[in-house]
């Protein structure tokens, strides 16, 4: 029954986020799986693979977005929310080609400082 009632709230609360919240909720949301997959690295790295796979994913939409013309953010910004992107896909193929827990802190942060700056705008 507990269980039940979370759900139904957490649908809710799903339904009644702005964008912006989403997209900081997104962003925290792999911070979080990435940060627990470098607090249990491992020789098996399904955990960090899953976590960089969920991260990459949300930065194509992230990307994506601020490519397409009709996105009503300024220019500058647009540009920016790109150049992280970048910077996000280089830096993911680096800690596959040479894994190492301390090179996740730099997509933490960035997930971090993002949805801070989300969070503190709405």
């Amino acid at each position: 029954m507990q269980n039940a009632a979370a759900h139904a709230y957490g649908q809710t609360a799903v339904n009644t986020m702005t964008p912006r919240q989403a997209e900081a909720s997104a962003l925290m949301k792999s911070a979080n799986q990435l940060q627990a997959a470098k607090e249990q690295w491992s020789d098996d790295m399904g955990d960090v693979a899953n976590a960089l796979y969920f991260n990459r994913q949300l930065w194509i939409l992230l990307t994506s977005a601020v490519a397409d013309p009709e996105n009503a953010l300024p220019a500058d910004l647009r540009n920016n929310v790109g150049s992280l992107g970048t910077f996000v896909f280089k830096h993911t193929m680096d800690i596959e080609a040479a894994p190492e827990a301390a090179k996740l802190d730099e997509l933490i942060a960035i997930n971090r400082d993002l949805a801070s700056g989300l969070q503190s705008a709405a």
